[in-house]
């Protein structure tokens, strides 16, 4: 059934060493419309240099890509590892110009910085040393992030997209006039899902929550099935069939709701999904 929603475009920017962020952040945003886009009627549109801007020989290519796609953007996500990226004719790269560019504008942008391990021999020192007083420019005007692997970089963004959207003065006005009486519907949905989770159910996805990587981990042991969440156990110190079953409905209701998902084909890791974690913020 169609619907009717606003657009709001994510344009990602980033030089040639973060190109599996890109694919996260892409992969990141269709998840976020799957999950809230006819609810909350709003489509997030990733833009990117290098997917969306079309060729033409009409001027500078910088000049380009700002008129063909930064300019619309209402969100930008700036990504950095080791390289500032290439020199425009006034900015030390592209990336440098998109987001400064967009801030002059008055548009919100959250930047992050990898602090992924390196082969010192694959550094250009030059870019890196760039790349240092960007990051002490960007610290000067507000609040970075960084990230220490790819499943904690998808987390951060999956919960600061939610975040941004929910707060930013840029995003709120607009949000609450076009969701409108929709977010009464929303609130009591919230509050019958709260109702109707278990209580072991509540108390898994809080626990998960609280750590980094929103990771459960289902373990077969001696002594029956335990879950392992942030280094603590949830089950019985022997084996018990009724916990064991208590345990399983637990999960698989979270499972049911989206709250959670398996990310293997054995189902014995379960990743909190952006759902999760906003009905997480729900639960006293």
């Amino acid at each position: 059934m169609s619907y009717s929603a606003t657009v709001f475009t994510v344009f990602i920017a980033s030089p040639s060493d973060v190109i599996k962020e890109r694919v996260i952040i892409r992969d990141i945003i269709s998840e976020w419309n799957i999950m809230n886009s006819r609810d909350c009627q709003i489509v997030l549109q990733p833009l990117g240099w290098d997917s969306d801007v079309y060729p033409i020989l009409d001027g500078k290519p910088q000049s380009l890509i700002n008129n063909q796609i930064l300019k619309n953007a209402d969100l930008l996500i700036g990504v950095f590892w080791t390289r500032i990226g290439t020199p425009t004719y006034e900015y030390e790269s592209g990336t440098v110009e998109e987001i400064q560019k967009h801030i002059e504008a008055g548009k919100p942008a959250m930047v992050y910085f990898s602090n992924q391990p390196v082969k010192p021999d694959s550094i250009n020192l030059e870019q890196y040393e760039k790349l240092k007083k960007f990051k002490k420019w960007c610290e000067e005007k507000g609040i970075i992030d960084t990230y220490d692997n790819e499943r904690n970089f998808h987390l951060k963004i999956t919960k600061h997209i939610n975040l941004i959207l929910n707060n930013h003065s840029y995003f709120k006005d607009l949000v609450r006039e076009k969701i409108g009486d929709s977010i009464k519907s929303e609130v009591h949905l919230i509050s019958n899902l709260i109702n109707r989770t278990p209580k072991g159910s509540k108390m898994i996805l809080k626990e998960a929550v609280k750590g980094d990587d929103g990771i459960i981990l289902r373990v077969y042991t001696f002594n029956g099935m335990k879950l392992n969440i942030n280094g603590k156990e949830f089950g019985s110190t022997k084996r018990s069939a009724r916990m064991e079953a208590e345990l399983e409905g637990n999960i698989d209701f979270l499972e049911m709701e989206n709250l959670i998902k398996a990310t293997n084909y054995k189902r014995e890791v379960f990743r909190v999904t952006s759902k999760g974690f906003k009905f997480a913020d729900k639960l006293s």
